[in-house]
């Protein structure tokens, strides 16, 4: 009876020693299968997103027209483009006035002299912008509450307007035109523009290789794309100009910031701003 029993207890712990083992083995296992990393992107794959994702963005690179703020006066010509000066209005139009106060001169654009027209441009020949002397206007206003753009098909339809007296330390200086080539979508425009699911997944440092790649003008410019500072600009219609803070001629939105003018499909302007 003693020999059955010590045989049994010998079989008894060679089974549990088997079961021991295999339930060791399968719990390594689990936590391989369970600790196991995601597939990293191999270098390759990340160089071809990268690439493949800058080759749409160049699909939609766009000129634009840089405004160089100069010393020297030019010639007897009061249709040139100017910044801080408004020397030129409809024949039979006055200076425009608001809430009782005459508006500032802030832009004079002879489409002609620009090197590249946007597509909204194409059938004017002229434009100026009056802004608020005292207050920005917020809260896309009507065009004429607080700022104004006046637009004109043909020179002829001018006359030279004299300004009135306007309390401002804003300096006239007139301008000339410089062409950007390619000017880059900002990363919040990229977004709308683009899926960016596969790059966003990289996960490095490519977001900088996108920033050394794309560029855009920061101050006044005619087309190309708008120099966001804070978000995307509203959807109340499409960029056509932006307004910089021009420290040369004193002109300033809120903290060095942009004013951004769109043209909406029934021709209507609008005026948003952002500032740091």
């Amino acid at each position: 009876m003693a020999i059955v029993l010590i045989i049994f207890s010998i079989v008894f712990i060679c089974v549990f020693i088997v079961l021991l083992k295999k339930s060791k083995k399968a719990g390594v296992g689990e936590s391989l299968q369970r600790e196991k990393p995601a597939p990293e992107i191999k270098d390759l794959d990340r160089e071809t997103i990268i690439q493949k994702t800058f080759a749409e963005i160049d699909e939609h690179l766009r000129k634009a027209s840089i405004a160089q703020l100069e010393d020297a006066q030019p010639a007897d010509d009061p249709a040139c483009s100017w910044f801080g000066k408004v020397a030129m209005a409809g024949k039979g139009e006055t200076w425009p006035v608001y809430n009782g106060k005459y508006l500032l001169p802030l832009l004079q654009v002879r489409v002609k002299d620009l090197p590249c027209i946007p597509h909204q441009l194409k059938n004017m020949a002229f434009l100026t912008v009056f802004m608020d002397p005292d207050e920005l206007p917020l809260d896309d206003p009507p065009n004429g509450q607080g700022f104004l753009v006046r637009t004109y098909k043909t020179l002829d339809e001018l006359a030279p307007i004299l300004q009135p007296e306007i309390d401002s330390s804003v300096k006239p200086f007139p301008i000339r035109w410089i062409l950007a080539e390619d000017e880059g979508p900002n990363w919040e425009d990229v977004s709308n523009l683009l899926d960016l699911s596969e790059f966003n997944k990289l996960g490095g440092g490519e977001i900088d290789l996108y920033y050394n790649r794309y560029h855009n003008a920061e101050k006044t410019k005619i087309g190309g794309w708008p120099s966001l500072i804070q978000s995307e600009l509203p959807a109340i219609g499409e960029f056509v100009f932006q307004i910089g803070s021009e420290e040369k001629s004193g002109w300033m939105w809120g903290d060095d910031g942009i004013g951004y003018f769109l043209l909406d499909d029934k021709g209507q302007w609008h005026l948003t701003w952002e500032c740091y």
